[in-house]
Protein backbone atom coordinates (compact mmCIF):
# COMPACT_ATOMS: atom_id res chain seq x y z
CA UNK A 1 0.00 0.00 0.00
CA UNK A 2 1.13 3.44 -0.79
CA UNK A 3 1.05 6.03 1.64
CA UNK A 4 -0.38 9.39 1.08
CA UNK A 5 2.44 12.88 1.88
CA UNK A 6 -0.38 15.91 2.76
CA UNK A 7 0.88 18.98 1.62
CA UNK A 8 2.16 21.26 3.58
CA UNK A 9 1.15 24.81 3.54
CA UNK A 10 4.52 27.16 4.26
CA UNK A 11 2.16 30.13 4.67
CA UNK A 12 1.80 30.71 8.78
CA UNK A 13 -0.90 29.14 10.89
CA UNK A 14 -2.11 32.05 12.84
CA UNK A 15 -4.35 34.84 11.70
CA UNK A 16 -2.68 38.52 11.95
CA UNK A 17 -6.12 40.23 11.18
CA UNK A 18 -5.93 40.82 15.37
CA UNK A 19 -2.70 42.21 15.64
CA UNK A 20 -3.41 44.45 12.11
CA UNK A 21 -6.63 45.89 13.90
CA UNK A 22 -4.70 47.09 17.25
CA UNK A 23 -1.77 48.61 14.80
CA UNK A 24 -4.31 50.72 13.18
CA UNK A 25 -6.57 51.60 15.84
CA UNK A 26 -2.97 52.69 18.28
CA UNK A 27 -2.26 54.85 14.99
CA UNK A 28 -5.58 56.08 14.39
CA UNK A 29 -5.45 57.03 18.38
CA UNK A 30 -1.82 59.07 17.92
CA UNK A 31 -3.15 61.12 15.21
CA UNK A 32 -6.32 62.22 16.78
CA UNK A 33 -3.96 63.26 19.63
CA UNK A 34 -1.86 65.12 17.52
CA UNK A 35 -4.25 66.94 15.76
CA UNK A 36 -6.04 67.88 19.21
CA UNK A 37 -2.29 69.46 20.79
CA UNK A 38 -2.15 70.94 17.13
CA UNK A 39 -5.30 72.37 17.70
CA UNK A 40 -5.01 73.44 21.24
CA UNK A 41 -1.54 75.22 20.13
CA UNK A 42 -2.56 77.21 17.55
CA UNK A 43 -5.77 78.61 19.34
CA UNK A 44 -3.64 79.25 22.40
CA UNK A 45 -2.00 81.85 20.41
CA UNK A 46 -4.88 84.20 20.06
CA UNK A 47 -4.63 87.11 22.94
CA UNK A 48 -7.91 87.66 24.88
CA UNK A 49 -8.76 91.02 24.89
CA UNK A 50 -11.91 91.31 27.10
CA UNK A 51 -10.89 92.26 30.68
CA UNK A 52 -11.56 89.52 33.22
CA UNK A 53 -11.62 92.37 36.25
CA UNK A 54 -12.93 95.41 36.43
CA UNK A 55 -13.70 97.87 39.15
CA UNK A 56 -17.49 98.77 39.80
CA UNK A 57 -19.53 100.98 41.91
CA UNK A 58 -21.51 97.86 42.87
CA UNK A 59 -21.90 97.55 46.95
CA UNK A 60 -23.14 94.30 48.54
CA UNK A 61 -26.15 94.08 50.47
CA UNK A 62 -27.09 91.09 53.00
CA UNK A 63 -30.09 90.14 54.42
CA UNK A 64 -31.55 87.59 56.97
CA UNK A 65 -34.27 85.66 57.06
CA UNK A 66 -35.80 84.90 60.74
CA UNK A 67 -39.34 83.79 61.41
CA UNK A 68 -40.13 84.14 57.61
CA UNK A 69 -39.21 87.70 57.84
CA UNK A 70 -36.64 89.22 55.38
CA UNK A 71 -34.42 91.82 57.55
CA UNK A 72 -31.42 94.01 56.23
CA UNK A 73 -28.24 93.92 57.76
CA UNK A 74 -26.71 97.71 58.17
CA UNK A 75 -22.50 96.48 57.31
CA UNK A 76 -21.87 100.10 59.21
CA UNK A 77 -23.92 98.84 62.23
CA UNK A 78 -22.23 95.34 62.32
CA UNK A 79 -18.55 96.84 62.12
CA UNK A 80 -19.83 99.18 64.63
CA UNK A 81 -20.59 96.72 66.99
CA UNK A 82 -17.94 94.32 66.11
CA UNK A 83 -15.22 97.38 66.98
CA UNK A 84 -17.02 97.78 70.66
CA UNK A 85 -16.37 94.33 71.17
CA UNK A 86 -12.44 93.64 70.04
CA UNK A 87 -11.80 96.80 72.59
CA UNK A 88 -13.55 94.78 75.25
CA UNK A 89 -12.59 92.05 74.53
CA UNK A 90 -8.84 93.20 74.27
CA UNK A 91 -7.82 93.53 77.72
CA UNK A 92 -8.87 90.27 78.50
CA UNK A 93 -6.13 87.41 78.94
CA UNK A 94 -5.76 84.07 77.58
CA UNK A 95 -6.17 81.59 79.20
CA UNK A 96 -3.47 79.54 80.58
CA UNK A 97 -3.24 75.97 79.55
CA UNK A 98 -1.80 72.86 81.46
CA UNK A 99 1.45 71.97 80.17
CA UNK A 100 0.01 68.45 80.79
Amino acid sequence: MRTRRYRQLNSPSQNLDSFLDILTNTVGVLMFISLFITVVAVESSTIVTTPLVSNTEKKPRFFEVRNNKIYYIDDEEVDRQIAILTKIYQNVLSPKYPKT
